[in-house]
């Protein structure tokens, strides 16, 4: 049953109408273009010979960023959005528009000046009092490419009505996408680590000796695992703290400070321990602020930093971190130290034969279960004896769009469409987030014939809209493909054969 509806699926995952994107998009440099009209007359794109001026550019540029402005409002970060590549989107949309007035036109579609006039008469933003304001529409700048502009959505959008009011769907189309809305479906998922599943035990001898032998793989597994045969460096030290609340006022960070000048003033090597005991407000001051040995990596950067620069005996300046005012006495120190490469060879060899006896082991073990799932059998077997857990879902809705406790996977959702009762168990393993998903359906439950009749009519309405939309965004990428449209170097383009770069 669900591989019956499979194809209708594929009209629920986006919807595109062109002409009804205003267009929130993000801003990618407009500073790089805001300065640079000289010309704004000068066109920065051509379209079957007609051109988009930088004035109209700029002026479409603005109105998508403003729009984008109202809508995060504080949240609004040019840096955030630069990815998003507003310049070219908003010129790819005018690219759009133009195309499909040209095509209008060619149509016979047309917009008398009567019917412009009626429609600008009845704008919101010109009214006053409930009537047409003709002061305010004066006042106006480029009133003519403003009511170009206007002309060219009328007869765009009768041009997208005409389409769009001879694309039905088919009675059969409808049930398929109401059964999609409505079914809801039970999974069993499991997760699986086959590197957790290698057997665990220690080489052969004669394996390890073979790969004593070779000394050029031993040394670049050396040189990418440094890190666990390095020492950190490590210091001794004590320390004196006045501590700081966290979230502390000005006015405390200030009086903290005041009393560590005090301390500092009088501070030496010789009274260093006595002085901790007396005025550090820490779990030290009984030991004389002694730490003992800690190593790199664990303390604040700041201390740490302070400590690399000091010798035996010697004090640091005043530290300020999150925690409070810190002056550290450095004792001893160890230096970085890295074990030798023939020191760790052995270990080296033993966990390179480690790894690849299980790299082996997973291969082999991944491309048996595969191979079961390609003939159509399930691994309860295979999970149960390796005591892998199997877990339901829960029944969720097709049209969800992802599935509970693993989120929105294509290859998953799709492989759902493709199980059925008679063949629950999904063909092959999916790799997501570094583990194998099984999957098995472990129910189907498909919506109530009331509930299909109740709701046919809006279902019918929804879909129609989608294949509206699918249909004209392709009709419009087919007038883009046979388009000579021509494009400023500034801009990317994806358009058809005859389209240039400038």
């Amino acid at each position: 049953m669900l591989d019956s509806i499979r194809k209708r699926k594929e009209h629920w995952i986006s919807v595109m109408i062109v002409l009804a994107v205003v267009g929130v998009m993000a801003f990618f440099g407009v500073s790089k273009f805001s300065g640079d009209q000289r010309n704004p007359g000068s066109p920065v794109a051509w379209v079957n010979g007609e051109t988009i001026s930088q004035r109209d550019f700029y002026r479409e540029l603005e109105f998508t960023l403003s729009q984008y402005r109202s809508v995060l409002g504080a949240q609004y970060d040019e840096k955030l959005l630069a990815s998003l590549r507003i310049p070219q989107r908003t010129l790819d949309r005018m690219v759009q528009l133009k195309l499909l007035t040209q095509q209008a036109e060619k149509m016979g579609f047309f917009v008398s000046d009567q019917e412009l006039a009626d429609t600008i008469r009845a704008l919101p933003y010109f009214q006053k009092d409930g009537k047409f304001d003709l002061e305010s529409y004066s006042k106006i700048p480029n009133r003519g490419l403003e009511e170009r502009k206007q002309r060219e959505q009328m007869v765009t959008s009768r041009l997208q009505a005409y389409m769009a009011n001879r694309i039905k769907a088919l009675p059969s189309e409808v049930q398929d996408s109401q059964t999609i809305t409505g079914t809801k479906v039970d999974l069993q998922v499991a997760v699986i680590d086959f590197k957790a599943l290698a057997p665990r035990q220690e080489p052969s001898a004669q394996a390890v000796g073979e790969a004593l032998k070779n000394e050029t793989v031993l040394k670049n597994q050396y040189e990418m695992r440094k890190g666990d045969f390095t020492d950190k460096a490590r210091y001794h030290f004590r320390q004196i703290r006045v501590g700081v609340p966290f979230q502390a006022s000005a006015d405390t960070k200030k009086k903290a400070q005041e009393k560590m000048n005090l301390i500092k003033a009088s501070l030496t090597a010789a009274n260093f321990e006595a002085t901790a005991k007396t005025q550090s407000d820490d779990e030290f001051a009984k030991k004389g602020g002694d730490r003992g040995w800690i190593s790199e990596g664990s303390l604040d950067k700041a201390i740490e930093l302070a400590l690399q620069k000091l010798s035996a005996n010697q004090l640091s300046d005043i530290i300020e971190t999150p925690a409070g005012f810190f002056v550290v006495q450095l004792m001893e120190k160890q230096a970085q130290q890295v074990k030798p490469f023939e020191t760790v060879r052995a270990e080296l060899a033993n966990v390179f034969v480690r790894e690849q006896e299980q790299s082996k082991f997973v291969e082999a073990k991944k491309k048996a279960w595969e191979d079961l799932l390609a003939k159509g059998q399930s691994l309860d077997d295979e999970l149960r004896k390796n005591k892998v857990s199997v877990k339901k879902t829960g029944p969720f809705p097709l049209d969800q769009g992802s599935i509970p406790t693993i989120g929105a996977v294509d290859s998953m959702m799709d492989a759902i469409f493709e199980m059925s009762p008679q063949s629950p168990t999904a063909k092959r393993l999916f790799f997501y987030q570094d583990k194998y998903y099984y999957l098995k359906l472990a129910s189907v439950t498909p919506p109530k014939s009331e509930e299909l009749t109740k709701n046919r009519d809006q279902a019918e309405k929804t879909l129609v809209n989608v294949l509206q939309g699918e249909i004209f965004k392709d009709w419009v990428s087919s007038l883009e493909k046979q388009a000579s449209i021509k494009l400023d170097e500034t801009f990317s383009t994806k358009k058809g054969p005859g389209s240039t770069t400038l």
